[in-house]
């Protein structure tokens, strides 16, 4: 029987394996590092620690409520289900880059009201 750490995420107990604790908190310190110059930072790692929950419960929805142990293959699905902090926001904000040149480069038409001049 391995070692296990209580750990709270999203206020949430979770027991995880002492072997995974390392590799889950690199994890999550990865993340916050990666959101730390984000204006909102602390409510987009809240977010994340409460999605990364409720995928934990969802891995150990048949233990016990008070046994929800997570173990290195839980951890894996976990990182590659919601990919590595790098991969969070590089397709919205170049999407966003792109739409805000596309704005800077096309000039504004006016147009006469003969109606009401």
């Amino acid at each position: 029987m391995k070692k296990t750490i209580p750990t709270s995420i999203a206020n949430t107990l979770f027991y995880i394996e002492e072997d995974t604790y390392g590799e889950l908190d690199a994890y999550l310190s990865s993340i916050r590092l990666y959101f730390a110059s984000y204006t909102d930072n602390i409510e987009i790692i809240k977010d994340i620690e409460s999605r990364i929950a409720e995928q934990f419960i969802d891995y150990t929805s048949g233990a016990e409520k008070s046994a929800r142990i997570i173990t290195k293959e839980h951890v894996d699905k976990l990182i590659s289900s919601m990919g590595k902090p790098e991969d969070f926001g590089e397709d919205s904000q170049e999407k966003g880059t792109q739409q805000e040149e596309k704005k800077a480069k096309t000039p504004r038409k006016f147009y006469r009201d003969t109606e009401h001049g």
